[in-house]
């Protein structure tokens, strides 16, 4: 069972890759668009192992659809959560909340697609913890802590504000700035994902020098955040994921191994039935 979920968590990430791959390469390098779909699939991956869900669950949470906006003005790019209803059989009426990112055709920076998601990723997070996942509450509630003060009377007026508060501007713009900072940061959460982070860096001042044009570099570059411990060890959660335990080391190896077994029978299988042709 373990085993089969991996298998369409892998395709259903792939799938993903691809519709993000199509938009973002309109206005990114390939590298950095590369870097930008890794960094939305890992996080995808991550939250089903940390909320036990599969990846297609976690993203129907929220479906996210990036569009390319040539009219924007004022802004390098925009995140937003709507409620889509349709009509469904003629008689009922399916209604689903989905969100979208905006970026403006015309310019972006390096890290306008990772800003955006930032806010895309506060927006999941809620909408995992209004399905009453216990992890997701707790993920909200650290958020909260994040972004508001305790002593803010709408946090201590309801015991569910997880599923009632709203966010001010400032809040939500805390939150998206705090994920873009952390990850121009550069600092890895662990070892596997050490050059993942590095080359973000790369990316920024590769861009400035592009550009030439240092203030608008400064503008995205000083967010005025800092990334306390708290928020560092939050972030670096979302990204590793669950560490495995030495059972669920074994059990991973022994997916490897039952993958590489199917793939020897079935080949033996073709093998037999070329040579079965032939005779």
């Amino acid at each position: 069972m373990t085993t089969l979920k991996s298998f369409k968590d892998y395709l259903f990430l792939r799938k993903i890759g691809k519709k993000f791959k199509k938009k973002l390469k309109k206005l990114y390098s390939r590298k950095i668009t590369n870097y930008n779909v890794k960094i939305a699939k890992l996080i995808y991956k991550n939250l089903a192992n940390r909320y036990s869900l599969s990846v297609k669950e976690i993203y129907n949470c929220l479906p996210l659809k990036i569009e390319i906006d040539k009219e924007m003005e004022g802004a390098y790019g925009l995140c937003e959560t709507y409620l889509d209803e349709r009509k469904f059989l003629f008689f009922k009426t399916k209604k689903m909340m989905k969100s979208n990112i905006y970026l403006n055709g015309k310019d972006v920076t390096t890290t306008t697609f990772i800003h955006e998601f930032g806010h895309y990723l506060r927006f999941l997070i809620a909408r995992i913890a209004m399905h009453r996942n216990k992890k997701a509450i707790e993920d909200f509630k650290r958020v909260v802590d994040l972004v508001r003060s305790r002593s803010d009377a709408s946090v201590k007026k309801h015991d569910n504000y997880w599923t009632r508060g709203s966010f001010t501007v400032d809040e939500e713009e805390n939150f998206a700035k705090s994920w873009e900072q952390y990850l121009k940061d550069g600092i890895a959460p662990c070892a596997k994902h050490k050059k993942l982070f590095q080359d973000f860096r790369k990316f920024i001042y590769a861009d400035m020098y592009q550009r030439n044009e240092k203030r608008k570099y400064e503008f995205y570059e000083d967010l005025e955040v800092r990334i306390t411990p708290e928020r560092k060890q939050f972030f670096d959660e979302l990204i590793i994921g669950k560490k495995l335990k030495k059972d669920g080391l074994f059990i991973r190896m022994l997916e490897i191994y039952i993958y590489l077994a199917l793939i020897f029978v079935i080949f033996k299988i073709i093998e037999k039935y070329i040579w079965a042709s032939k005779q």
